[in-house]
């Protein structure tokens, strides 16, 4: 018995749409964003890594940026003695490690920087603006004074100490969202 296939994915059209996309944008890079990776059944993450490598990563105009938790993640497995998907260190590269950035108990002060910068943003972001002409896209003109002399004004007026903004800091867990 044959059974003929209807349906069938064609990796080089896909890919070749992309590239004529970039080239009637003109624009030299296409970068496609993917987060939540670790919602994927991790099972399954290998596979859909497969499709991912053979449609976009043999381009030199199409990149892919993945977001995904390290423990829940598995970019590659062995089918039959054969590998699929991406494999670390020859396909992908671990640009950010965020759990490690935002760790309060492995970079204290790295957190407490990060967090006080949005926190003043937030602060600012409307006094800043009309009356220091503060621009909070260029983060050269954003600040004209240091963050030494920020964090003890924030501590000495609104926090009362630097154990209290810790205090938060650390609640938070590094997530500028729950801070």
């Amino acid at each position: 018995m044959v059974i003929k296939a209807s349906h069938f994915i064609d990796f080089a059209e896909i890919r070749n749409c992309l590239n004529n996309i970039a080239d009637i944008l003109e624009i030299n890079q296409i970068v496609i964003l993917i987060d939540e990776w670790s919602q994927i059944d991790i099972d399954v993450q290998p596979v859909f890594s497969e499709l991912m490598r053979r449609t976009v990563c043999t381009s030199n105009k199409i990149s892919c940026k993945f977001a995904a938790l390290k423990f829940l993640t598995s970019f590659t497995t062995t089918v039959k003695r054969r590998r699929i998907g991406l494999q670390p260190g020859i396909d992908i590269t671990e640009l950010a490690d965020l759990n490690h950035i935002f760790t309060f108990d492995l970079d204290r002060g790295a957190v407490r920087h990060f967090l006080i910068f949005i926190l003043i943003k937030h602060l600012l972001e409307t006094i800043g603006r009309t009356l220091y002409n503060y621009d909070f896209e260029d983060p050269q003109k954003f600040l004209f004074g240091s963050v030494t002399g920020i964090f003890d004004r924030l501590f000495a007026f609104i926090f009362e100490s630097r154990d209290a903004f810790d205090y938060f800091v650390r609640e938070s867990e590094g997530n500028p969202r729950d801070f």
